[in-house]
């Protein structure tokens, strides 16, 4: 088979897309694929100047690129950003220009079609990143000292260490915003977020910020809400327990009635209604009560009283 023609470090270089989430893994794989094969690297925003309109250093990155490769991650798949430099390389695809997707986590099916297209690699598998970096040394000519199979193995095992450090981050930032938002607005909390607690082990660490109210009930009512849809049932009873204010206990129990179709009476989630009925005062059962002849869902046990 005719081997691609080597191309020096200056005519290959790569644009490499990424979420401000992965910055540190972004920053990492930039570090592996100049020293170790040779490629250009451009990225954002380490090569735009400050306060330099945003697209702009996209296109103008992508012109003088032979390679976009996105980093996927179920941090950035969706990202806007990530798709809007998809379209800007499509749009003016130079002559011999390739793209690339890195997945971590993800799937070809998570993808957005235009990319799924295109050939990607899995960063968890030593085998799939080391024929991704085999493809760039191929057109180099450069290659580590240590050989493609050494440094895909320990390229693999930094991207696994990089994003447990990057989730402890997220969830330190997370808790800490919980005890600010007494004195400041603060983001929704995401589903994502909650993810990432409960798999850090540190959903107690949260708990006790409810209990000690170093949170809001708008905060808690969030929490709670993401909490059912997880079917975490007994914890999001917790946190509604921890609440002062009715209304927003009243808004977890309308979730849960959500929640309801097609559950039959003994479901936890009836189970758990049962046990939000004497948190509310009668104005909130009324409205509860509402949203389940909306639904035509006939109430029971403590919610037929008085029917």
């Amino acid at each position: 088979m005719k081997r691609p023609p080597v191309l020096s470090q200056k005519e290959h270089t790569i644009f490499l897309s990424h979420a401000s989430y992965d910055a540190q893994l972004a920053r990492h794989l930039s570090t592996i694929l100049r020293s170790k094969v040779g490629a250009g690297i451009f990225m954002l925003p380490d090569d735009a100047p400050a306060g330099s309109d945003w697209m702009e250093q996209i296109k103008k990155g992508l012109a003088t690129c032979n390679q976009l490769v996105s980093v996927l991650t179920p941090e950035s798949i969706n990202r806007p950003w990530i798709t809007a430099e998809w379209a800007c390389f499509g749009l003016g695809l130079r002559k011999n220009a390739t793209c690339t997707c890195l997945l971590y986590d993800v799937s070809i099916d998570d993808m957005w079609k235009p990319m799924s297209r295109y050939q990607s690699f899995d960063l968890a598998e030593s085998d799939q990143v080391q024929r991704f970096l085999e493809s760039i040394a191929n057109i180099t000519g450069i290659q580590p000292v240590e050989g493609l199979a050494t440094t895909s193995i320990l390229l693999g095992k930094e991207v696994a260490d990089i994003r447990k450090r990057t989730k402890i981050r997220q969830v330190d930032r997370f808790l800490d915003n919980l005890k600010k938002s007494r004195t400041g607005s603060v983001a929704d909390v995401s589903q994502e977020e909650v993810e990432v607690i409960i798999d850090a082990n540190r959903l107690p660490e949260a708990m006790a910020l409810f209990e000690a109210h170093e949170a809001t009930d708008m905060k808690r009512r969030q929490f709670g809400e993401i909490l059912i849809r997880l079917r975490r049932l007994d914890d999001a009873l917790r946190i509604a327990r921890f609440m002062e204010n009715r209304a927003e206990i009243k808004n977890i129990a309308v979730h849960v009635v959500h929640r309801l179709l097609p559950a039959e009476a003994d479901s936890a989630e009836w189970q758990l209604l049962q046990r939000l009925h004497p948190l509310l005062g009668e104005n909130q059962v009324r409205v509860v009560k509402a949203e389940m002849r909306k639904l035509d869902i006939p109430p029971c046990g403590l919610w037929a009283e008085g029917e």
